[in-house]
């Protein structure tokens, strides 16, 4: 009996301590990374002018990939081919819909594997494009097709 109560404190109880010191850590920092980058895209965002036409929307993106430490040109390649700029056949749209409906906003973000993403975040250019980029930072570019396939589709 004894020596399960000197495996459980040599072993386990540290083992535990860890777990929670990493955990901790992990979410600190995230909490930390998320209340930097909103209050310093906010003042990105109101310093940018009203947004409706492909080039205050490339600027705009660009911007915020440069806040959020994201190359400009790779967000500038996923808005221009996923949206072209948020723009459709009546000029700019916010709210564009794709891939049968499943799809939404500038960045068609899709409801199927994002529903954690509102409708209302994806129809709108800053909370989509926030979203987005921190999305990507995150590492997972890759959920953009146009990223994904673009040596094979865009040659």
């Amino acid at each position: 009996m004894a020596w399960k109560k000197v495996i459980w404190t040599i072993v386990l109880i540290p083992l535990i301590f860890l777990l929670l010191w990493v955990l901790y850590k992990i979410l600190i920092q995230e909490a930390i990374f998320s209340i930097v980058s909103a209050d310093t895209i906010i003042e990105t965002a109101t310093n940018t002018k009203v947004i409706n036409s492909t080039s205050s929307v490339k600027e705009f993106v660009e911007r915020m990939a440069s806040v959020i430490g994201i190359p400009t040109s790779t967000a500038d390649f996923i808005i221009r081919h996923e949206s072209n700029y948020c723009q459709d056949k009546n000029g700019f749209n916010a709210e564009i819909v794709g891939d049968n409906g499943n799809s939404r906003g500038c960045w068609q973000i899709n409801k199927v594997y994002h529903p954690e993403v509102t409708d209302e975040c994806a129809n709108s250019l800053f909370c989509s494009t926030h979203w987005s980029l921190n999305y990507i930072k995150n590492g997972y570019i890759n959920e953009w097709s146009t990223w994904k396939y673009r040596n094979k589709w865009y040659k």
